[in-house]
């Protein structure tokens, strides 16, 4: 996205359908965009490092059982 104006898209695969992406930011601070991941079921979590549209590396932060939820 380009502001509110799409510029492309990237295919970065298959993942199961219990996990749901909760949030994006700059978690490692190099400028780009990363993707955190919650598993519905097991409350784990994981962040997925991008470069772009590229996938670089995953962070596992832990889990939360319950009713914790990441919240944006």
């Amino acid at each position: 996205m380009d502001g509110a104006t799409y510029v492309a898209s990237a295919y970065l695969g298959v993942v199961s359908t219990d996990w749901v992406i909760v949030g994006t930011g700059d978690f490692n601070n190099d400028g780009n965009y990363d993707i955190i991941w919650q598993n519905l079921v097991t409350g784990d979590r994981a962040i997925w490092l991008m470069s772009g549209t590229s996938y670089l590396s995953n962070v596992s932060p832990g889990s939360a059982a319950g009713v914790w939820a990441i919240a944006n």
